[in-house]
Formats: structure tokens, sequence, C-alpha cells
């Protein structure tokens, strides 16, 4: 119970610190390009990074290969929401790439 208190701690130190830098980011400035296959596991319940805002981004992101996987019953944060799925996912879709370079 203690470490899942101070979990939260963490946390809302992160929030504090860094919420008016992280918001204050552009990535279609910043990052209008990757040449890389590119995958995004997303929440779409997500209300930290609305899923409009998100396929926005993904819809202009230029970059060899996109792909999308919809985590339906998660929010900012699938790989705790959706463990199974997220691990699946992730040995599926990004394993292989990374074995492959």
């Amino acid at each position: 119970l203690l470490g899942l208190f101070r979990v939260y701690e963490v946390l809302e130190f992160s929030i504090d610190t860094m919420w008016a830098h992280v918001t204050s980011i552009n990535l279609l400035e910043s990052v209008p390009e990757l040449k890389m296959p590119t995958f995004f596991l997303l929440g779409s319940q997500d209300h930290c990074v609305l899923p409009e805002i998100s396929t926005d981004y993904v819809d202009r992101l230029v970059a060899p290969s996109k792909e999308v996987v919809w985590f339906e019953n998660s929010k900012h944060q699938p790989f705790m929401d959706e463990p199974g799925k997220f691990c699946k996912t992730m040995a599926r879709l990004v394993r292989p790439v990374v074995e492959s370079t």
C-alpha cells in the first residue's frame, strides 16, 4: 500500500513539475518526420491526450510506415490498463522490427 502511495506521490510531482512544458510542445513542429517504422498504441478513453489530437498527429506525421493500435478499455497508459493486449501487440508489431535491425 505504501508503494502505491509513493507512485502517486511521484506522479503528482512529475505533473506539477513538467506540465507547463509538456503541454506547450507542438509535435507537428518539433517532430514532423521520423525515419523509422512508427507504432502508436493509444487508449481510446485517454483524457490526457485526446484521441483526436493523436490521430491528427499520426495523419500528418511523415514516416516510412505508421500503425495505430487502439486500446478500447484504456486511458493514457494502455500498458497498465490492458497489459496482456499491450504485451501481445508489442511482440507482434514491434519485436519483428527491432529484431530486423
